[in-house]
């Protein structure tokens, strides 16, 4: 049983090396959100998940290997309205409902599918 909890560490310290090794390496801005992580892990149905995803741990890399790679991280405010601004023009919209999943700026006619969660609450 051990081998299997040591492989599997393993296999997650590896692959957050290698994400963030490529991101630093191949974009001069990374951008990330500061998420409100302790509040997030008060939702019972995903917490194991939140906290397995070592999001600390991948900021903290992140950080180091920009300086290493001359890119730059960038923290989002988390209370910045991202989802409902327009990527192409940057102007945001009153609303925009978790139900809508195209996006479409009234200002310059872009469109965007919106990723979707595979996290079905149940």
């Amino acid at each position: 049983m051990q081998k299997i909890h040591t492989s599997t560490a393993n296999a997650r310290k590896n692959l957050l090396h290698e994400t963030t090794s490529y991101l630093t390496k191949n974009y001069d801005l990374v951008v990330i959100e500061d998420l409100n992580v302790k509040g997030t892990l008060k939702n019972h149905a995903l917490a194991k998940h939140i906290s397995d995803a070592a999001w600390g741990e991948f900021t903290r890399q992140l950080e180091y290997k920009s300086t290493w790679y001359g890119s730059r991280v960038v923290k989002a405010d988390r209370f910045f309205a991202s989802s409902k601004t327009c990527s192409s023009c940057g102007v945001p919209k009153a609303t925009l409902p978790l139900g809508v999943r195209t996006f479409h700026c009234e200002a310059c006619g872009f469109e965007m599918d919106r990723p979707q969660c595979s996290y079905q609450p149940g």
